[in-house]
Parts: C-alpha cells; sequence; structure tokens
C-alpha cells in the first residue's frame, strides 16, 4: 500500500494558511481500491469532543456552503494507542478504526503539521498517564483477594446504571477483559440490556442510547468468545445491531437492521436439510 507523501499516489500542495493563523489542510481518504480520494480543504484544530467527552481533531471546510456556517469535514477522537505517524513534514497518517480506512492530512505549511503533531503527542501523553494513574489507584494491596465474586462487577442493567457500566467498559485493561465478560455472561444480564434498549429506543432516550452504544461496543471489544456467541444469538443479534445503530459522533442513526432485512440475503452453499442444525 503506497503511503501519503510517495510518488503513488501524489498529495497535494496547498496555499499557505490565512491570516488569522489557522493551519490549512486537505484531508484523504483511503479507497478501496487503494487511491487516496480528497475528501477537501479546512482549518484543523485540536478540541475537547462534548460527544465524545474526550480531546479530538476537527477540521471546518475552508467555506460555508452557499453563505451558511462552516462545517465539519473530520471530527476524529484522539486515540491513546501508537496509531499516529508523521510523514516527510507536512502530512500526518492513520488507520482511522471508526472510519475503517486510512487517512492523511497534507498541511500547507510545516509550522502547522509541527505544530498540530506536538498536540496530538501531548495529548496521548496525558491519556497515558491519566490510564497508569488509574490502573496505580485501583491496584489491589497486597493480600487482597482480587475479584472474588466476579457476579458484581457490572450492575443489573437499567437506565439510571448505564452511564456507570459505560464508564467502565469504555477502560477495561487486559487484566480486567475476563472478569467483565464473565459478568456479562450471567443469567438474564444480556437480555435486560437490550430490555432497556428497546424500552430507551420507544422513548427516544438519545442520551441513553448513547450510553447503550458504549456499553455494547465495549462488550464486542473485549474480544471473548463465549461473550460474542452469545451477543450474536438469533433472539439478541438484531437488537444487537440496533445498539450499535445510536452511534452519538454520528449526525443520526444509522440503519443497520433495515439493510440486514430488506437487502442482505443469505445463500446456503451447502444444503442443511437437518433442521435442529439449521
Amino acid at each position: 500500500r503506497a503511503g501519503p507523501g510517495t510518488a503513488e499516489p501524489a498529495l497535494c500542495t496547498m496555499a499557505a494558511a490565512d491570516s488569522a493563523g489557522a493551519h490549512r489542510v486537505r484531508i484523504y481518504k483511503l479507497s478501496p481500491a487503494g487511491d487516496w480520494a480528497d475528501i477537501g480543504t479546512g482549518h484543523i484544530s485540536v478540541a475537547y469532543l462534548e460527544q465524545s467527552q474526550a480531546m479530538g481533531l476537527i477540521i471546518v471546510n475552508e467555506d460555508g456552503e452557499d453563505g451558511e456556517d462552516s462545517k465539519a469535514l473530520l471530527i476524529h477522537k484522539l486515540e491513546r494507542e501508537d496509531i499516529y505517524q508523521r510523514q516527510d513534514s507536512t502530512i500526518i497518517t492513520w488507520a482511522d478504526k471508526k472510519l475503517g480506512t486510512d487517512v492523511a492530512l497534507s498541511f500547507a505549511e510545516e509550522s502547522g503539521c509541527e505544530h498540530t503533531w506536538a498536540q496530538v503527542m501531548r495529548v496521548q501523553a496525558e491519556l497515558t498517564r491519566e490510564l497508569e494513574s488509574s490502573a496505580e489507584a485501583t491496584a489491589p494491596a497486597e493480600g487482597d483477594i482480587q475479584f472474588e465474586d466476579a457476579d458484581s462487577a457490572l450492575p443489573v442493567p437499567d437506565i439510571s446504571s448505564l452511564e456507570d457500566i459505560a464508564k467502565v467498559l469504555c477502560n477495561v485493561s487486559l487484566a480486567n477483559r475476563d472478569r467483565y465478560a464473565q459478568s456479562m455472561l450471567r443469567s438474564g444480564w444480556i437480555a435486560a440490556l437490550l430490555d432497556v434498549f428497546k424500552q430507551c429506543e420507544d422513548l427516544d432516550d438519545v442520551v441513553s442510547l448513547a450510553h447503550i452504544f458504549r456499553i455494547v461496543r465495549g462488550a464486542i471489544m473485549l474480544n471473548d468468545a463465549g461473550l460474542l456467541e452469545e451477543l450474536l444469538k438469533e433472539e439478541y443479534v438484531m437488537d444487537v445491531v440496533g445498539a450499535l445503530e445510536q452511534d452519538p459522533e454520528l449526525a443520526a442513526p444509522q440503519r443497520h437492521r433495515a439493510f440486514l432485512s430488506s437487502s442482505v440475503v443469505f445463500k446456503e452453499v451447502v444444503p442443511i436439510k437437518d433442521t435442529a442444525v439449521r
């Protein structure tokens, strides 16, 4: 795969930053064909994202459409993981998990790239310090019994406990993944969560739906085979997909269930006549 800044694909050189001193940048996304698609040109800043409750990159277009206010071309929550690369003196790239592709930013000036890169590095350093401080604060004292009662790891899902559960599952260390997976697998926990999801969807409770999205995403990120198998059971899977439609960082809920119901056709390559097996 050709990287940004190499001869293929070439990233365009942009004009200098405007008089206000904002950093002008052109955005590229890697297409499935392996080509860099030009998304547009805008001004970049590192700022606090209210919906994500984290620091991130915001790029707004240079000019509003038909005189309207400028809109965001890209909003990206900065990650603690080492996914960012600086190429040459004016290009920053990363593999964006949310978009499912690589993103490249081509800066008009080296100073703009340098400034933005320094901010990204500072945010990552702070995220690492917070993680280390949290680990130290929750580390058991010598002689303590760890996770004696796994069932107490997560409360029973209801509207009042969703935010607390989401916060826990968004900050699970490797050492604690099995604990929380087993807690979610206890009798009735997933069914209770999805019942709350259906209630919140009926009530159009956007805040609670955002918490449930983070809970389900966190459950999937635990990467536990037993938990994934449970979430994909026939009686749960469409509600799980529905919960994943409620990403608060997107402008509107997605329509994954509609797509699966109307557009996806499963073909039986090898006929299975035994109904019990099917």
